[in-house]
């Protein structure tokens, strides 16, 4: 492995891994990315590792949080009373492992949440373990099976689109959020 794909593969595993901290952020394209630029049986390592260190670093930040101050982030007390959160805490690591598996519930807002309530560690990994690996094959799949359609500055672009304007929705949304204040 030469230089420019070591820090690429570190570059991707570690936004990867911190995405969790902005959700709403499309991690879906750094699984893409993997499949893309390290094939579908490395891409798909590559972000199923990544996927349960983001769950588990998630789980870890918040739990301390909440364990030490007492208080939540600004974005979980949002979602403090929100209908996940209350489902989650009353069915514990039975109903993550269900909210986890449907496709469009926000898996980086259930990490963070799974840290604020009393849910135990190693039920929390072994579901995260389980949950993650179906997204990690499925787009590290899509990823390489792109790669074989499209140019990498093609997919880059593509990428790069979607982060464009998750970032200018998230500041819209912010700035209107300051305006009602």
């Amino acid at each position: 492995m030469n230089m420019d794909n070591l820090w690429l593969l570190l570059s991707l595993f570690f936004t990867l891994i911190f995405q969790v901290f902005i959700p709403g952020f499309p991690k879906e394209t750094i699984l893409l990315l993997n499949g893309a630029n390290f094939g579908f049986f490395y891409g798909s390592i590559l972000n199923w590792i990544g996927m349960i260190l983001a769950a588990q670093v998630g789980y870890e930040a918040l739990n301390g949080s909440v364990r030490f101050t007492k208080k939540y982030f600004e974005l979980i007390s949002k979602y403090h009373n929100h209908q996940i959160f209350v489902k989650l805490k009353n069915s514990g690591n039975k109903g993550l492992f269900i909210l986890r598996l449907i496709p469009s519930s926000p898996n980086d807002i259930l990490s963070l949440i799974s840290g604020t309530i009393p849910l135990p560690r190693k039920g929390y990994i072994i579901t995260s373990l389980i949950t993650s690996m179906p997204y990690a094959v499925l787009f590290a799949y899509l990823g390489y099976y792109g790669s074989n359609l499209f140019t990498q500055n093609q997919l880059w672009t593509f990428n790069l689109f979607l982060i464009t304007i998750t970032i200018v929705y998230f500041i819209i949304i912010n700035y209107s959020n300051k305006q009602n204040n």
